[in-house]
């Protein structure tokens, strides 16, 4: 075991993954999460969020020895299956398209749909499985020190800890508190570009026989004119569905405030889902509007602070790509931990410039396309240019 301790802020996806990574590798890994154990949620959770997770994505999950797990509860998606107001359906199956953004709606290939919950309780409890790793819930950083790596902690009790270390790792997502604090150096640039457009989330449950309503393999699309719904499917026959609308004006989410409008909404857009969705008019008020958020920022990393995942860059959801940055990410950075230690920052410097070079090009895509996809997208289906 390394003498070297590395403190890591966040136990998400990305969390999760480095911390295994670095204790394979033979250091002390110590995080620190605000939330509560995933292990602990109900796994059918009709909040939940579903992912697409790439074969690449898979074969870093494999290489963390979770391979039998992942299939556990990973869907392959074949395809899209576009749905008309009218109820029409239409399949478009995935493959090699050339030019273009590789996307959610217009990947090179299909992906695996998965509750983003069920893949954090796996990589936490792989974590925690390691010799070397401790993990810590419902303990929020207050405060970190770039230069000496040190955070000061609270506990659930609200006592503060001050926790020392070598470095911290900073993969507390998109609203992340090591981004925050790294917000006031000098040269330190953000970018979080405003998109008037919000989620909300719809559970489609099994049928009555326990199995999938709809085609199993595929995302669902309902678009419409200057909104649009989405589902993807769960292991169990559920789907996990979002609909994204504009915070305000027409058909937004600010002109469906009473159960009247909600049901004239659905039964006039989306009269299909009316028998997809039980409490429908209900479980739609009943939600909370999410924002949908971008963000850049540079530099990632201090004299013994990185950061990592949504951390440093936050994509839209359209571009299917974050989750799958991310654990990327992990990857990368060990490795260059692993060839520069002790020389943190060497091997932050090296990290960053490596995943930079990947990033910037197809944060600036997801900014431009995704607009234009809530927006413009046509009803009639996509075609190969989108």
């Amino acid at each position: 075991m390394s003498a070297h301790r590395i403190n890591v802020v966040g136990a998400g996806l990305a969390g999760s993954l480095v911390a295994i990574y670095l204790a394979r590798a033979g250091y002390s890994v110590h995080i620190y999460e605000k939330r509560s154990d995933p292990r602990r949620a109900r796994s059918n959770s009709a909040r939940a969020l579903n992912l697409v997770i790439s074969k690449g994505s898979i074969r870093l999950l494999d290489e963390a020895g979770l391979s039998g797990h992942i299939r556990e509860v990973a869907l392959p998606l074949k395809g899209r299956m576009m749905h008309s107001r009218s109820g029409d359906l239409r399949f478009q199956a995935y493959g090699k398209q050339a030019g273009g953004m590789p996307s959610l709606l217009t990947p090179e290939e299909g992906g695996n749909s998965m509750p983003r919950a069920a893949l954090n309780a796996l990589l936490v409890q792989a974590a925690d499985n390691l010799h070397g790793v401790e993990v810590l819930f419902e303990h929020r950083v207050a405060d970190c020190d770039l230069e000496t790596g040190i955070l000061t902690v609270l506990d659930p009790q609200g006592r503060q800890m001050t926790i020392s270390g070598d470095v911290v790792i900073g993969a507390d997502g998109t609203f992340s508190a090591i981004r925050q604090r790294m917000a006031q150096l000098p040269m330190f640039t953000l970018h979080q570009p405003r998109l008037e457009y919000g989620y909300k989330e719809l559970h489609i449950p099994p049928g009555p026989d326990g199995g999938f309503l709809m085609e199993k393999h595929a995302l669902h699309i309902w678009p419409r004119a200057g909104f649009i719904m989405s589902a993807l499917p769960n292991f169990g026959g559920s789907f996990n569905g979002n609909l994204f609308l504009p915070l305000s004006g027409a058909n937004s989410f600010d002109s469906l405030a009473r159960d009247a409008d909600v049901a004239r909404f659905f039964a006039e857009n989306f009269p299909d889902l009316i028998s997809l969705v039980p409490r429908l008019s209900a479980e739609f008020l009943e939600h909370s509007v999410n924002p949908l958020v971008a963000v850049r920022c540079w530099p990632w990393h201090s004299t013994r602070a990185v950061l990592l995942g949504d951390a440093c860059h936050t994509m839209y959801p359209f571009s299917g790509l974050g989750a799958n940055l991310a654990l990327e990410d992990c990857a990368v950075l060990a490795e260059c931990i692993r060839e520069f230690s002790p020389d943190w920052g060497q091997a932050f410097l090296a990290y960053s410039t490596r995943r930079r070079s990947v990033i910037e090009g197809l944060f600036d895509a997801s900014v431009i396309v995704t607009p234009l996809l809530l927006a413009c997208l046509p009803e009639d289906g996509v075609t190969g240019k989108l």
